[in-house]
């Protein structure tokens, strides 16, 4: 476009509106860019986590009967922030699991 103002084939007042258009195309790419990024950081903090807690089943199913009751009792407690007994038993808000667990 630039060639094509210097050259006199079209005025500035035609650039002016293409310019903006493309702006608006860029900023759009831009923010569609970012919203991916975002997207794929998230998706990889979801792998990470499922991969911790298969870690972490997979190192309780060969421990857990090793283990005496305290060692369980213990476990469930860093597991387990809450238990409301009521009509229906039911856990709440549990806690992440990303330190090493080792008996």
């Amino acid at each position: 476009m630039l060639d094509l103002y210097q050259s006199g084939r079209i005025a500035l007042a035609e650039i002016e509106p293409r310019l903006i258009s493309l702006r608006s195309k860029i900023k759009k790419a831009q923010d569609e860019c970012a919203l991916l990024e975002k997207e794929e950081k998230e998706e990889s903090y979801r792998l990470q986590l499922i991969e911790q807690f298969a870690n972490f089943t997979q190192r309780m199913k060969a421990n857990l009967t090793r283990l005496n009751f305290e060692e369980r009792r213990q476990i469930v407690r860093l597991l387990v922030e809450e238990v409301i007994v009521n009509t229906q038993t039911r856990l709440r808000r549990f806690t992440s699991v990303d330190h090493t667990f080792r008996p």
